[in-house]
């Protein structure tokens, strides 16, 4: 693959970070849009699928009788499966463009169809890891809050105010740790999509290099520790989606107070919505997501490419292939002026009239 025009690959500090993957973005968010749409649009079908499914999740509150368990199971059941299935299919297309990212951040092009083809050869590589992660995040939720849960059930087993006290510590202590549990899941496979994509390796090899690439710390200080860097990196990009998101939800957060009464308990009515007003809002907030979807993309990319430049050199790497690929081209270049000047040699060399040497 033939090197384009010199990158300025080297390690980067924060702000450096966030600011080129913001430059990255607004080159590229238009190309990339086009991906994220169509798998957006794809959780929002499901998504609609689901509250068709489930009467209970549409059903007004005005004299409704307390939800039988069978109806809730269901309901349940569905939004569960919708964000396991929302989360797998954000991983394929994180894993799908990463090559493409890649490509643009090194100087060495790759184009997004090209990309998106190679990625229908992983697609059974990257749904095992996901499952594999998925167990690993079980079994986080389930250790990390144990304390929690324990004291909270100890609390509400003794009487008076030191028990409700011990017990609503133990409630916090326990919610505390399965957020602590989300944030290790997060930054744990923060460049999972990123080493399945661009590095060889069965999936074992995989797992410890994501791993690996977010552990430890990379100079002294705090901000020298990796996992700091990277809470700071995705903090960020939360921050930015989550306000973009909360912006562009209001005209269906709109539709929804006027109509429904959503946040009137004693008088909410979903199904009197009307559809032919909530689903345009609802389509104008997902797109305006999908547009934002591709910064998530250059933060992790970025910051797999600063671990990588700084724990493996990877940035003389690069200069020392560039610096080949140029040379070769100098020589290829300069070729045919070789030729010609050996061709007129032998043009000298030879006799003009054959029958007189005879």
């Amino acid at each position: 693959m033939s090197l384009s025009s010199p990158v300025d690959v080297k390690p980067l500090a924060l702000g450096e970070l966030v600011d080129r993957a913001a430059s990255f973005w607004r080159v590229h968010a238009r190309r990339l849009f086009q991906v994220f749409l169509i798998s957006g649009l794809v959780q929002y079908a499901l998504l609609k699928a689901v509250i068709a499914s489930a009467p209970i999740l549409s059903r007004p509150s005005i004299g409704r009788a307390p939800p039988d368990f069978g109806e809730l199971i269901p309901a349940v059941v569905g939004m569960f499966g919708i964000f396991i299935v929302s989360a797998w299919i954000s991983w394929c297309v994180l894993s799908s463009v990463a090559p493409y990212c890649w490509g643009q951040l090194t100087g060495a092009p790759v184009t997004l169809g090209a990309a998106l083809r190679a990625a229908v050869a992983r697609l059974g590589r990257v749904t095992l890891a996901y499952v594999l992660s998925l167990f690993q995040l079980f079994v986080a939720l389930l250790l990390l809050p144990l304390v929690g849960v324990g004291i909270g059930i100890l609390g509400a087993r003794l009487e008076g105010a030191g028990g409700i006290v011990l017990a609503l510590f133990g409630v916090l202590l326990a919610t505390l740790g399965a957020l602590a549990a989300l944030l290790w899941y997060v930054l744990r496979f923060m460049v999972m999509p990123q080493v399945l994509a661009l590095e060889p390796g069965g999936l074992r090899d995989a797992l410890k290099r994501s791993n690996a690439l977010v552990s430890g710390r990379i100079g002294p200080g705090l901000l020298g520790l990796v996992k700091l860097r990277a809470t700071i990196v995705m903090t960020a990009v939360f921050a930015i989606w989550t306000t973009a998101s909360v912006l562009t939800s209001l005209p269906a957060l709109i539709v929804q107070t006027v109509y429904g009464h959503i946040f009137d308990p004693a008088h909410a009515d979903p199904s009197a919505i009307p559809q032919l007003l909530l689903i345009p809002a609802e389509l104008v907030s997902q797109a305006a997501q999908s547009f934002l979807s591709p910064l998530y993309l250059a933060f992790t990319t970025l910051f797999y490419l600063d671990m990588r430049v700084r724990r493996e050199g990877l940035d003389l790497a690069l200069r020392l292939q560039r610096a080949s690929c140029s040379l070769l081209s100098s020589r290829w270049r300069s070729r045919p002026a070789l030729l010609s000047r050996a061709t007129r040699r032998r043009s000298k060399r030879s006799p003009r009239n054959p029958s007189r040497t005879r």
